[in-house]
């Protein structure tokens, strides 16, 4: 039977840059890939509250992350980035839902959670 409906209905990505707070080009590859306690970029994935696949920069190809404008009072950031990611590790308790590679480009806008 074909269905319309997602096979994990809440099948999330997480992308998470941090890099300093100010208008300019920083380019990720120079960042470790851990960014709990660094500048840099991650991406994961989760299904419902459990952790599925994490990824790490592909350092071959080009990262950036072009910060157009940030505004202190309110917090309120702008940035464009292209980011490449290749898996790091996959849980395959839950099976591949994701791909190996995942290649991100685009501009958003942003309240600046931490400093």
């Amino acid at each position: 039977m074909l269905d319309s409906q997602l096979e994990y209905s809440c099948s999330l990505e997480h992308l998470i840059f941090r890099v300093p707070a100010k208008n300019g080009t920083v380019d990720l590859n120079g960042f470790p890939d851990d960014v709990s306690d660094a500048q840099g970029a991650a991406f994961s994935t989760a299904n419902c509250d459990a952790t599925k696949d994490r990824y790490r920069l592909d350092r071959t190809k080009t990262n950036r992350l072009t910060v157009l404008n940030y505004d202190g009072v309110d917090k309120k950031v702008t940035v464009q980035f292209e980011v490449n990611f290749i898996i790091a590790a996959r849980n395959s308790d839950f099976g591949p839902i994701f791909p190996e590679e995942v290649s991100m480009k685009g501009t958003a806008t942003t309240i600046v959670t931490a400093m």
